[in-house]
């Protein structure tokens, strides 16, 4: 593994964990954000899961729009304590 597609398997990593960990803490279902966002439920949890790892940035705008956060929170580098305290 190249060290772009290690980076890259991290940022899926980090995006996939904030997408999961912001809809809870926001106490949306799945279900939810999927019908908010346009997308099926199975989207969504493979999302979340990793098993979906193309997204367009459109999709990533409206996810982020639904969970009631910028792109650059979901998107955000930094470890995700970090960022779960400025979102809550």
């Amino acid at each position: 593994m190249s060290d772009s597609d290690a980076g890259s398997a991290a940022g899926v990593q980090r995006v996939r964990e904030r997408l999961r960990t912001i809809r809870q803490l926001r106490g949306l279902t799945q279900q939810q954000v999927a019908d908010q966002c346009g997308l099926t439920r199975t989207a969504v949890t493979d999302l979340e899961s990793g098993r979906r790892r193309d997204i367009s940035l459109g999709q990533a705008l409206v996810i982020a729009s639904v969970l009631d956060v910028s792109l650059g929170r979901l998107l955000d580098p930094e470890p995700l304590d970090i960022v779960l305290a400025r979102v809550e």
